[in-house]
């Protein structure tokens, strides 16, 4: 997935093309939802529009939907056979980061990440209780002694001072539009292609039916 909000806005509706011509828009100018399950035939197109600034608005109030006004081109898809449908994907997550304790900098957390502060470039520091300061530490036999100690005949271990916490961010989202269509009923595979939009671009391809979860919601 690419791209996380703080909230699941919405940048493109759906506007079904019916074989007579007729376009049922999944907002109407009132901003009211409809249902795609109401739909009153199968569309023989689908064409995922941006929300103008004006129906953002409208949307916002009588819906309750966090519509985003955008400047974007409209997706038409077109049905291949076997029916199209629409959805949305909406995962919630946190991200772990992490903070300095020396200059209060944060910066999202990486297992293997080196362990210095991008910012203030601060290190954890290693503190030998025999000699009374702090060492580099030094890797013997997986311990971490104190190199002076060591040069003296004894394996005096470190303690570390830590100088950076991981704190969980905020809940975040990822919020995404999708059309499938393309193989005829009666197949293993309900579908053949994917058109999927995300918060930066739109993507094609073949769709591989992934375990139903939860999260998968149809619009």
């Amino acid at each position: 997935m690419t791209g996380t909000d703080p909230l699941p806005f919405w940048r493109f509706y759906w506007t079904a093309v019916l074989k007579d011509g007729r376009q049922i828009p999944q907002f109407d100018d009132g901003g009211n939802k409809f249902l795609w399950d109401k739909l009153p035939e199968d569309p023989v197109a689908v064409i995922l529009k941006p929300f103008t600034k004006e129906l953002a608005i409208r949307v916002r109030a009588a819906s309750k939907v966090a519509a985003l006004p955008i400047e974007a081109l409209p997706l038409a898809v077109v049905n291949l056979g076997g029916g199209i449908l629409v959805g949305i994907d909406e995962r919630r997550h946190t991200t772990p980061t992490v903070r300095c304790i020396t200059c209060g900098h944060t910066w999202p957390f990486q297992p293997n990440s080196k362990a210095e502060c991008p910012s203030c470039h601060t290190t954890d520091d290693w503190f030998c209780p025999e000699c009374q300061a702090n060492r580099e530490p030094m890797i013997y036999q997986n311990m971490i002694l104190c190199p002076t100690c060591k040069a003296k005949g004894m394996t005096r271990g470190l303690k570390r001072i830590m100088k950076f916490e991981i704190i969980a961010s905020g809940v975040q989202y990822d919020f995404q539009h999708w059309v499938r269509t393309g193989i005829p009923n009666g197949t293993e595979n309900p579908f053949l292609i994917e058109y999927r939009i995300t918060r930066d671009r739109a993507t094609v391809r073949p769709y591989i039916p992934p375990s139903v979860t939860p999260e998968d919601q149809t619009e």
